[in-house]
């Protein structure tokens, strides 16, 4: 395929087919060339990172994710993507805080933001405005039974913020310290569900055996011997009668029932 030099879109849609073909270099080569020529084009500065980020090049990935938000700054994908590799790849946990308050200037209710965001700033030293982003993310958690991201942030950082975030603690031993690392709502947000790829993690409503309450109750299941009968059952009445704690004196209690 021959493209004009001097135009983008020729440039951007080699980049795609040479992508399909699995010639990585060569795609990311022309979707530079596509942003060379049109710093605005959003899905070339996408195409780069991904394919970067495919090839473990944690930085230059970083840096296009940076440049689709330079170019649309309500685009979230790039936000997250560019705080999540700041912050757990490349260990830059400032600069990852800044990518998540700007996915939450776009779209103030995303999930994975508020949760990243409390992480980064705990890790930066800033624990007054950790706690502040933690709080806000407790209710977002509860409200959808995500105890998982709840365990996996710092023991510290729960306890700061114990006073209106305890809940994480009713389901196993408040002495036991979590796995900390990514929560499994990595880049989601809480309108969608994670795409699928190899830097991505379950969705969001994948529940873990650990976190179940258990609110079954053993006993041992009714007699199935015939019960005297009583003035408050007919012949061929299913209805079961148990016996009274106040019942008249003189009388005895009936004995529970089942029917045939």
């Amino acid at each position: 395929m021959r493209c004009n030099p001097g135009l983008a879109l020729p440039h951007l849609y080699r980049a795609a087919a040479l992508e399909a073909l699995g010639r990585r270099d060569e795609a990311i080569d022309e979707a530079r060339r596509t942003t060379d020529i049109d710093p605005q084009a959003v899905d070339a500065w996408m195409q780069q990172g991904r394919l970067l980020e495919q090839g473990e090049r944690w930085a230059d990935a970083a840096a296009a994710y940076d440049g689709a938000l330079a170019a649309d700054p309500t685009l979230t994908d790039a936000a997250m993507d560019a705080g999540v590799l700041y912050h757990y790849r490349l260990g830059d946990s400032a600069r990852a805080a800044a990518r998540y308050r700007a996915a939450l200037a776009a779209v103030p209710t995303h999930y994975g933001a508020h949760y990243q965001l409390a992480i980064a700033l705990f890790a930066t030293g800033a624990e007054t405005d950790a706690v502040a982003a933690w709080r806000a993310f407790v209710p977002l958690a509860e409200a959808i039974g995500d105890q998982a991201s709840l365990a996996r942030a710092p023991a510290r950082l729960r306890e700061l913020a114990a006073p209106r975030s305890s809940s994480w603690r009713r389901s196993g031993s408040s002495s036991s310290t979590p796995r900390i690392g990514p929560s499994p709502t990595l880049r989601c947000s809480a309108s969608s569900s994670c795409r699928s790829g190899r830097t991505r993690s379950p969705p969001i409503w994948r529940r873990f055996p650990t976190w179940r309450w258990s609110s079954s109750t053993s006993g041992s299941s009714p007699s199935r011997r015939p019960a005297r009968r009583t003035s408050f059952s007919s012949p061929g009445s299913t209805r079961t009668t148990r016996p009274s704690s106040r019942r008249a004196p003189h009388s005895r209690p009936s004995s529970p029932r089942r029917a045939a």
